[in-house]
């Protein structure tokens, strides 16, 4: 498996045994120096991925943006995790 500057992850939680399968992978996918962001509508899990990211060294930059989806406006957090 090959190390990236930046992995992307969008609305990928939605059940908690995907937020501590995120949190494995996610760092062993980067390489040094490397960036994730990760889109989240606010699911529940997703703070069980970013605590998990916290503690194995990652700072959490939070940004709003909002998505024109169909009909509607969703606004999703982007989380910019970095070591």
């Amino acid at each position: 498996m090959g190390t990236f500057g930046l992995v992307l992850a969008a609305d990928v939680l939605y059940e908690r045994k995907n937020a501590a399968a995120l949190a494995d992978l996610a760092p062993k996918l980067l390489a040094p120096g490397g960036e994730v962001v990760f889109a989240d509508p606010r699911r529940n899990e997703a703070p069980v991925f970013l605590k998990a990211m916290e503690g194995l060294g990652f700072e959490d930059t939070i940004e709003d943006a909002t998505v024109e989806q169909a009909t509607r406006k969703v606004t999703v957090l982007l989380h910019r995790l970095r070591r």
